[in-house]
């Protein structure tokens, strides 16, 4: 039976059987932190389905009744969902709501006749398996209610709702290109003479703050992008304001600086006079320019001021010849360096409010031009939504009648990945949330702090903490269902909170930092510990190196990286198989270089090779658009013919199609088998800008200028992947290696903004060391960045751990202070190094795959048709292909296609007219005219005449698959007197390298020997 008759006989004939009584174990306000590779989608899918469940119980008894549940909670009384698209699973990615949506329909169907599947019904609160049917025939006809959405498509549609109340136009666009708002913004600035005098004014603000350069316009640029996401609100006061507080202090510490140089001690007395250099300077505070640090010579009290500020203390350490002064004298002192310690506070003060006035005007300029840019454009930037929403829908005042409308529409919510969600984006659906659950609705949470790695776009662990207002029960998943064995054991060693505790009490950090970074250590890991459900026990690999300042990283990096690979390749594990993870890009740069020199034959993927713009064939294809919707700019047109694209009259009727039919058509022209992922994603963003009404020119400027749109990195792709971790997040791969375990988890080198509270004013200034020693909040500011920076790299290296199923490689590099104790720019290695107490750790033996049984592999008995395998298995671009001269390419195309055509030569006279035809036929296909190819066809064949005269068979570019289903493709293989000859061909210089691409044709074959010729030299190489 069909499943279209299966589904309409269950419509017709059954009914769902009414689910009598709730499960006693559903939890209408939950919150479940889910440790790495605990089956979070899993609980995530089964809420979805429970609800699913109660509502179809209820639409059959035709009532809404409040469902009880057995237990003392005051919070027991719930609703159940009165329609499908009552109930919302707000998700971080589109991936995982594309994943989260195939596991709900997945497991309907185990859970329905359609596969009478293994899984446990009443675990999802499922009486039988008709019930599964009749909820997944509901999603299949309300396809639209299912709402399992993005947290920016959510945030999206309540800002379309609230359109009228926040004065935006309800058709805006979203634009999440801040670079292009930016640049508009900055231009519009720059160019308004009405703002010259200020621009002036910041940019020697900016010269004092050490920004570097002579380019004046530049720098006003870089800075106003560093400062692009501060929040400068209008309750900043400039420095004048300050200035009225600050006047009334001066004139008292004239005496002061008297009675200090009475004393002969020469600490005290330098220490006078570098204070009263500053009063030197006096007049600066009545609005003439403050000079920078160096020339008022702070830099040599900012190191005494730890011990001005202890003197109440014991004033003792600042007088030598103690003896000889009298009580009263001391007293005098104390009171006279305290007011000098104020004197210190009220300029250091001064002169950061200084620094920063101007910037505090441009900024509030700059932000007015944007907002001016984005309401003319009828655009609304992505990143502000949030913000936007949450002022209207936290207004005390009242909401609209959408607002009420969508409350009273959605009742029950699953948030993913709690700890990714920024404060903004939950503190704007909020009051969508308690507005449900004070009407019997539920919420769902899952999330795990360990994973918090998105500071810098918002994301924070504490954001737990603003669920106990909501009184959620807590649950934590203590199954580790991904990893083997040793793996889950060592993180469960490496991330105990206490051990990670016991190290931080060896680092000389001050105590106040401290104290907080250990209590939220404790807090966030206090759960790390999971059981395995796996039983084979996995392998782990951990090399550290002690380096010293002179010591070449790497040269260690490379050289272990190369043979943990080859490891792995000798133990049969593809390079599918394989994810290298590193925390900072420019690592992964240094990576693909090695890889590329190291296993000339490796494909690779990395995060840049997925980006659309990057991918050859695209670039081929936007050119030859641009030639054509450009055609009176004659430089497209040259540029197309020089990597082989010839443009025909016909051609440019495609512009008066809409944009998505003429790239429709023009894709037919490039090789769309090799990187349909990379088309289909093209067509998918061309559809979308089409439907907006966006014209071609318009298009193809937003696909050049767009380097973020990529495909999905499939974990089924054929080829090793190198990535950041942060990408890695949701992903595992059978190994995992982590090369670079050496990214800083304490950075005191952070720069900051922060406003801060004098005399009921609000001030805005960079923070500093100075600042922070007279200015408790603004240190109480840095300590909690410090942490925050402290636990998200901690947390990173937990993911990275965390990726692996069977295999795990750690590789780092730590160093140690002279007395030998850890430095407080403690790094991920001096952590590991810490906790395993060694520069090694092995467990387990590597996971393997199973070797496969030698068989015949000769393929000269296989039978494979042409194009066959082309036509149904993926085959991805090798990463160094993008970085070929096109002219280069298409001459060495040119030839290996010319010399695809010729299998025999009968006769040696006729080798000149064999290579002319073959190149007139190769031309035919690849525009060139060059006639040197002519040439460098007809010298191969004589000197590679004995393989193509008297041979018994032979195959041109032949396909075929190894056992790991790499599809391989040699130039020539020839069989000549029962010996087998595989020849390829080169048209660019000699390498060692090429030696291994052969090598790799070689093993697929018994006893085959190997032959490359280079074309342009004739240099013959055999290779064994």
């Amino acid at each position: 039976m069909t499943l279209t008759k299966l589904l309409l006989t269950c419509i017709m004939k059954r009914k769902p059987i009414v689910n009598k009584s709730t499960k006693t174990t559903f939890k209408p306000r939950l919150s479940i932190e889910a440790s790495a590779g605990s089956g979070k989608t899993y609980q995530l899918s089964k809420r979805f389905i429970e609800l699913l469940s109660l509502y179809l119980s209820n639409k059959s008894k035709r009532c809404y009744s409040t469902c009880q549940i057995i237990s003392k909670d005051k919070y027991s009384a719930f609703v159940p969902p009165k329609q499908i698209n009552s109930i919302v699973a707000i998700t971080f990615t589109n991936k995982a709501a594309s994943e989260m949506k195939e596991r709900i329909i997945s497991f309907l169907k185990d859970l329905s006749p359609i596969k009478n599947g293994n899984l446990d019904k009443t675990d999802f609160n499922i009486q039988n398996r008709d019930n599964a049917l009749v909820l997944l025939i509901e999603i299949i006809k309300n396809h639209s209610d299912f709402n399992v959405t993005t947290i920016d498509s959510f945030m999206n549609k309540i800002l379309k709702a609230l359109a009228v109340d926040l004065n935006i136009s309800p058709d805006y666009e979203i634009t999440f290109d801040k670079d292009e708002l930016f640049d508009l913004a900055i231009d519009n600035l720059i160019s308004d003479t009405k703002y010259e005098t200020e621009l002036l004014k910041f940019l020697e603000a900016l010269l004092m703050l050490d920004k570097a350069g002579i380019n004046g316009e530049k720098i006003i640029r870089q800075a106003l992008k560093t400062f692009e996401d501060i929040e400068i609100s209008e309750s900043i006061n400039d420095f004048s304001s300050f200035l009225a507080y600050t006047n009334s202090k001066l004139s008292q510490h004239f005496t002061t600086l008297q009675d200090l140089r009475n004393f002969a001690d020469k600490r005290i007395t330098e220490c006078a006079q570098n204070i009263n250099n500053i009063l030197k300077n006096e007049e600066a505070f009545n609005g003439i320019k403050i000079k920078p640090i160096k020339d008022l010579s702070l830099n040599n009290i900012s190191h005494k001021i730890d011990k001005i500020l202890t003197i109440t203390n014991d004033i003792n350490i600042l007088i030598k010849n103690k003896d000889k002064i009298e009580t009263q004298q001391i007293d005098n002192l104390k009171n006279n360096l305290n007011r000098c310690i104020e004197l210190f506070s009220i300029y250091t003060i001064a002169k950061h409010i200084y620094e920063t006035d101007s910037t505090v005007k441009v900024l509030k300029v700059f932000k007015e031009k944007k907002d001016s840019i984005k309401s003319f454009l009828n655009i609304v930037d992505g990143s502000s939504i949030a913000k936007k929403t949450g002022m209207v829908l936290n207004q005390e005042h009242g909401v609209s009648y959408a607002f009420c409308k969508m409350g009273e529409r959605i009742s029950h919510y699953l948030i993913d990945e709690f700890q990714d969600t920024s404060h903004e984006q939950f503190n704007a659906i909020l009051p969508l949330i308690e507005n449900a659950l004070s009407e019997g609705g539920t919420l769902f949470v899952v999330g795990d702090k360990k994973q918090a790695i998105y500071g810098w776009r918002g994301g924070d662990y504490r954001i737990f903490d603003t669920l106990k207002p909501l009184s959620l029960q807590n649950e934590f998943l203590s199954y580790n269902y991904r990893s083997y064995g040793n793996i889950v054991k060592f993180n469960n060693n490496v991330f105990s909170s206490q051990k990670i505790v016991d190290v931080i009490n060896n680092i000389d950090y001050d105590d106040s930092f401290a104290s907080i970074l250990k209590k939220d250590i404790k807090d966030i890991y206090q759960h790390s510990y999971q059981e395995n459900k796996k039983t084979q026990l996995g392998f782990v690999n951990v090399k550290l190196r002690q380096i010293k300042d002179k010591d070449n990283q790497d040269d260690f990096y490379r050289i272990s990286i190369k043979n943990t690979l080859k490891g792995l390749f000798n133990n049969n594990i593809k390079p599918s198989q394989i994810m290298i993870l590193s925390r900072k890009k420019s690592n992964i740069d240094k990576l693909s270089r090695w890889i590329r020199e190291d296993f000339p034959s490796l494909n690779f993927i990395t995060e840049d090779s997925l980006a659309l713009i990057n991918n050859f064939e695209i670039k081929k294809l936007l050119l030859l658009a641009s030639a054509i919707v450009y055609q009176n700019d004659p430089s497209y047109k040259e540029a197309a013919y020089e990597i082989g694209i010839n443009i025909e009259k016909k051609d440019y009727d495609l512009k008066f199609l809409s944009p998505y039919e003429m790239f429709s058509a023009l894709i037919q022209r490039f090789d769309y088998k090799n990187n349909a992922i990379y088309f289909d994603t093209l067509l998918e963003t061309v559809l979308e800008l089409t439907q907006k009404q966006k014209s071609t020119e318009e298009i193809l400027e937003y696909l050049y200028s767009r380097k973020d749109i990529s495909i999905e990195l499939s974990e089924n792709i054929d080829a090793l992947k190198i990535m950041t971790i942060h990408k890695s997040k949701g992903l595992e791969s059978h190994t995992v290696i982590v090369p670079f375990y050496d990214w800083r988890l304490y950075d005191a080198n952070i720069e900051m903004f922060d406003t801060f509270t004098l005399q009921s004013q609000r001030f805005f200034s960079r923070v500093t060391k100075d600042l922070r020693a007279v200015v408790n909040s603004i240190n109480n500011t840095y300590n909690e960045k410090l942490k925050s920076n402290f636990i998200e790299a901690l947390n990173l290296m937990y993911v990275a751990n965390t990726r692996a199923i069977e295999n795990l490689f750690i590789l780092g590099c730590y160093s140690k202070n002279k007395n030998n104790k850890i430095p407080k720019q403690i790094t991920a290695s001096n952590m590991l190094y810490e906790i395993l107490g060694n520069n090694s750790y092995h467990s387990g033996t590597l996971q393997s795959q199973k070797k496969i049984q030698d068989r015949e592999k000769n393929i000269l008995k296989t039978e494979i048709k042409g194009g066959f395998l082309k036509d149904n298995l993926k085959t991805y671009p090798q990463i160094d292909q993008i970085n070929i001269n096109p002219k280069e390419r298409q001459f060495g195309n040119t030839y290996h296609l010319a010399m695809s055509f010729i299998e025999t030569v009968e006769d040696k006279n006729q080798i000149q007219t064999i290579a002319k035809n073959a190149f007139l036929k190769a031309s035919s296909i690849i525009p060139i005219q060059d006639k040197y190819i002519i040439t460098l066809i007809t010298q191969t064949l004589y000197n590679l005449l004995e393989f193509f005269q008297d041979i018994e068979e032979c195959y041109n570019e032949k396909e075929f698959v190894d056992d790991d289903g790499n599809l391989l493709r040699a130039d020539r293989i020839v069989k000549k007197n029962n010996q087998l000859y595989i020849i390829d061909y080169k048209t660019g210089r000699y390498s060692k390298k090429h030696q291994n691409q052969i090598k790799s044709y070689m093993n697929f074959f018994k006893k085959a020997k190997g032959i490359i010729y280079y074309a342009k030299t004739g240099r013959i190489v055999n290779v064994d």
